[in-house]
């Protein structure tokens, strides 16, 4: 009876402690993105949303308030804090905002959020470059995941190149594009390095600052 009360206590902390994560990660964004008045709203209704579990009307506030793509990198830290099913209705409501946008399932069967491309996928080159370099900040949501499949390699002799973004994935918030080349991650040079050795790099940290191109 002792180790069934001991290991129910582990299991306890141990969710408590994953939500403090997910709430950090929330309060990070959040200061980076909202108005101190943005925030204080945001979190009213979020302390509304906890009492009646109207998921409608938390996301119509967030839309209505977040106009911009800056502010709304903070959707998916607010799904996150979300129970699951609370997580499915958020989802819907922003796929009918996102109109024509499909939102494709996230394989949890895999230990990495990265799925990468056929073979034939890897092989194509870049079709559209930016101008400048541009460094993105990602904070991995609770399953570990930010959306976004990779091509290339030095195996084919190219660069690491993202081939899929999914709708309403962290990367999709950020604004990350399909077909930017990843130079960097957490100034760690991904230049001659293999897809798997880009993976690698990527699963490495739950703070991902990306230099892309």
């Amino acid at each position: 009876m002792q180790r069934r009360v001991e290991r129910a206590t582990k299991k306890l902390s141990a969710k408590e402690l994953k939500q403090r994560e997910v709430t950090r990660n929330f309060n990070h964004v959040a200061k980076l993105v909202l108005t101190p008045l943005e925030r204080e709203t945001l979190h009213k209704s979020i302390r509304q949303y906890q009492k009646s579990r109207d998921v409608e009307k938390l996301h119509h506030m967030m839309v209505f308030m977040l106009t911009t793509h800056e502010k709304q990198k903070i959707f998916p830290y607010v799904r996150a804090m979300l129970p699951e099913d609370g997580r499915g209705k958020f989802d819907e409501l922003s796929i009918e905002k996102q109109s024509s946008k499909t939102v494709q399932a996230k394989n949890h069967s895999s230990n990495n959020f990265l799925r990468p491309s056929s073979a034939e996928n890897r092989t194509k080159k870049k079709t559209s470059f930016r101008k400048n370099m541009k460094v993105f900040t990602l904070i991995k949501d609770d399953d570990d995941y930010i959306g976004f499949s990779l091509r290339g390699g030095s195996e084919y002799g190219l660069g690491i190149y993202i081939s899929q973004i999914d709708p309403l994935s962290p990367a999709d918030y950020c604004g990350l594009e399909v077909g930017d080349e990843i130079l960097a991650v957490n100034s760690i040079p991904l230049n001659n390095v293999t897809l798997n050795g880009a993976v690698s790099v990527l699963t490495g940290s739950n703070h991902l600052k990306l230099t892309v191109n």
